[in-house]
């Protein structure tokens, strides 16, 4: 967490860190749809990648704000899919 971390440093290790456990929880928020919640763990990390400065606020605050835009980006999905007419 350096600040000589390169970014792409960064975010290897914020999913060798975190990885895991933004998947379980985003899989859980997607009601076991194992593919959304992988397409939601990617925009995360790539909001991640946008923002380093989440990276200044140690491990626990990353995490948190991590969980959080997990949360925010699966509700948008949700949203998305809802407002679309359903797919034959």
């Amino acid at each position: 967490m350096g600040e000589t971390e390169r970014p792409e440093e960064r975010l290897r290790r914020i999913y060798a860190e975190h990885g895991s456990a933004l998947l379980a929880f985003a899989t859980r928020v997607c009601g076991g749809d194992r593919q959304r919640a992988e397409d939601v763990v990617q925009e995360v990390l790539v909001r991640a990648w946008k923002h380093p400065e989440v990276s200044e606020s140690g491990p626990s605050g990353e995490r948190a704000w991590l969980i959080t835009v997990t949360r925010n980006v699966a509700i948008d999905v949700f949203r998305a899919q809802r407002s679309r007419p359903q797919e034959i």
